[in-house]
């Protein structure tokens, strides 16, 4: 019965897809490479795994090391120096001694310690939190590179399930046509069908054998896609644990959901952190105007030798520097940061606007998805239901098979209607949670019991 065909292939979009490697028989698969890969476990791979991931993590490190240069400035600075040095001849008269000569050969031995210590520098101080602000900002682009990563994940791997639900559905419209065929010869046979209806029925069965060929190149395109996602090897065999099963999702609530983004979207976090960075920043650009006070100091020995006559030496000092003229480098400066944290503020408000949208847009999309499911789903059960009933007057000798034909062309459509529907739907459930900021809580069906 056709139409109880049609609520089987309705009913098989819940079971688990087994995917092997191209060229590899089923019987004959390494159980090695063998992987039961359901959806979290493909965002879990690519995440370690994938290149925009492992960038944004080596960029936070980078964003660590800024940061510590930048506070680096307010502590003070150590340093160490030995020296030896050989005078042959020295003019005293040159240095200021009436009446002296000259004097040498002679050693000088200089070890000692200096330390520098910056007391107030008030642009020193900015800088350090603009760094400070700049390690944050790396960690949210880090979560944002995450959420990528886990949407696009996604979207490969509903790709992968649809693909081969279209495989399944061009094999079965094949098996269908053969049959279909095979009830034309023995109508033909019995002399109640015209030799023009076999031809039909071949025709058909060619055109569904070429539509199931493009199926498979389909699928092993999109197989390769979900193995380099989740950074498989390419010649390991994946059962898909997860489903294009329908989801029932609870009622939403715009202005919950737009509340949610608005404390969620890592988008909004980054941009929020942009325009504290700037701040900072065009704060330190605009101190380096005022006075900085410096504290410097040494302390060590002097001696002609490091066993003869050692003294102790050192000295201490405290200077207020001032940028009197330079030529207006530090005003280009300060203008060119306020005006990048005036363009950190506009993106920020813009960018407020545009997740509200992603909201609206999301759950319109979702609920529109909704319905075309349900009339998809009903179009293949009646489509199913049609093509029965065309079938039995074709062997009853009421009609010619066009009709059979144009009925199994319209179940064919209705199919993919539905696939493509219910991949929609998914997409926009994805969607959704995307633009809430939680991609990580979407989830598909499971088919382990």
């Amino acid at each position: 019965d056709d139409n109880e065909a049609s609520r089987h292939f309705l009913a098989d979009l819940g079971e688990a897809y087994v995917l092997m490697p191209y060229g590899m028989p089923e019987e004959g698969a390494d159980a090695q490479k063998h992987v039961s890969l359901t959806l979290d476990r493909a965002i879990a791979d690519a995440l370690e795994t994938n290149l925009l991931a492992r960038l944004a993590a080596e960029q936070r490190r980078e964003a660590a090391g800024k940061e510590r240069q930048a506070i680096a400035e307010l502590l003070p600075h150590l340093y160490g120096s030995a020296s030896f040095q050989r005078t042959g001849r020295e003019n005293l008269s040159a240095l200021g001694f009436k009446g002296g000569g000259l004097i040498g050969p002679y050693n000088t031995f200089d070890m000692r310690f200096q330390v520098t210590q910056n007391i107030i520098d008030l642009s020193a101080l900015a800088y350090a939190q603009a760094g400070r602000s700049g390690s944050h900002l790396a960690a949210y682009e880090q979560e944002l590179a995450r959420e990528k990563v886990i949407f696009l994940t996604a979207v490969t791997y509903l790709d992968t399930l649809r693909a081969y639900s279209e495989e399944r559905s061009a094999a079965a419209d094949m098996h269908l046509a053969e049959r279909l065929l095979e009830q034309a010869r023995r109508q033909h046979s019995a002399g109640v069908a015209a030799g023009i209806d076999v031809s039909r029925a071949e025709t058909r069965l060619a055109e569904e054998r070429l539509r199931f060929e493009k199926t498979r190149m389909s699928l092993h395109d999109t197989e390769l896609a979900l193995q380099r996602a989740a950074g498989l090897p390419f010649d390991t065999a994946m059962t898909l644990h997860n489903s294009l099963a329908f989801v029932k999702e609870p009622q939403w609530s715009i202005p919950a959901i737009v509340t949610d983004a608005f404390s969620k979207r890592i988008a909004l976090q980054i941009a929020r952190e942009r325009v504290r960075f700037a701040k900072y920043t065009a704060a330190g650009a605009t101190a380096e105007l005022l006075p900085k006070l410096v504290a410097q100091g040494n302390l060590g020995i002097q001696s002609e030798s490091l066993n003869d006559d050692r003294r102790m030496v050192g000295d201490a000092t405290v200077a207020v520097t001032l940028p009197l003229f330079e030529g207006g480098a530090i005003t280009g400066k300060i203008q060119e940061t306020r005006s990048k944290k005036r363009q950190q503020e506009i993106t920020l408000t813009d960018l407020q606007q545009q997740v509200e949208e992603d909201v609206r847009l999301a759950v319109w999309e979702l609920e529109t998805s909704i319905e075309q499911v349900r009339a998809a789903a009903q179009v293949v059960e009646l489509a199913g239901r049609e093509l029965t009933l065309a079938t039995d007057r074709f062997s009853q000798g009421v009609s010619n098979n066009i009709e059979v034909i144009n009925a199994q062309t319209a179940l064919t459509r209705a199919r993919n209607n539905y696939l493509e529907a219910l991949v929609q739907y998914h997409l926009a459930r994805l969607n959704l949670y995307y633009a809430r900021g939680d991609a990580a809580s979407f989830y598909l069906e499971s088919t382990k019991k």
